[in-house]
């Protein structure tokens, strides 16, 4: 995560592919929190589709596991993406898609795993 703050998106990217691919398919919330940490990576790396759409699978991913604490971090990254990018279609569609959902409540998702 500190790669994609840091600005270093190749590293980001290369290091939330490696841990991506290492959860077990039934840890779907934890896909869903680094799915989510993915698309700072990508909005660094001023690519706001692949932001959007990466956006969207966690955001699918956390409304099927409940995890509001990815809810939240998705609705937060939302209003960033559409600040910067404001007409561009995914990102139009991520909104509707999150406007659907009630306000997430950051501390009401435990840290659990799945």
């Amino acid at each position: 995560m500190c790669y994609a703050e840091l600005g270093n998106v190749d590293a980001a990217t290369a290091a939330f592919d490696q841990a991506l691919g290492a959860i077990s398919s039934g840890r779907v919330r934890d896909r869903a929190y680094y799915l989510s940490y993915l698309v700072t990576a990508h909005m660094r790396a001023d690519d706001p589709n692949a932001a959007a759409a990466v956006a969207r699978e966690a955001a699918q991913l956390a409304i099927v596991t409940g995890s509001q604490r990815v809810l939240s971090r998705l609705q937060r990254l939302h209003k960033d993406l559409s600040s910067e990018w404001p007409a561009v279609p995914s990102i139009q569609q991520l909104g509707e898609l999150l406007s659907d959902l009630p306000e997430a409540k950051e501390d009401s998702d435990d840290e659990g795993g799945d």
